[in-house]
């Protein structure tokens, strides 16, 4: 499995959502803009995760990442894994 996460250099504007939000009130839907001006100017990372299994039970994570900004630029990944609890399939006790 192959996924590419596109992650904005500038701050998301939480607070200008939620107070966007706010202002419409229930019966309105949402905004529908969810990234306003956050990729403004192509200032953004690519990181891809690569995600290989030759077996059901393999875990092989590959995550490369890529400045797609003009300027050098830090970016902090932290890596998560989720393990789900292994369901047993058999007849209903």
């Amino acid at each position: 499995m192959k996924a590419l996460y596109k992650y904005p250099q500038a701050e998301f504007p939480y607070r200008q959502l939620v107070e966007e939000n706010g202002r419409r009130g229930r019966a309105s839907p949402s905004s529908s803009s969810s990234t306003p001006g956050v990729f403004d100017h192509n200032r953004y990372f690519d990181v891809t995760r690569n995600m290989p299994k030759a077996d059901p039970d393999d875990v092989a994570i590959r995550s490369p990442s890529a400045n797609r900004g003009p300027e050098p630029a830090t970016l902090h990944l932290l890596p998560t894994l989720w393990f789900p609890k292994r369901m047993e399939l058999g007849p209903p006790r």
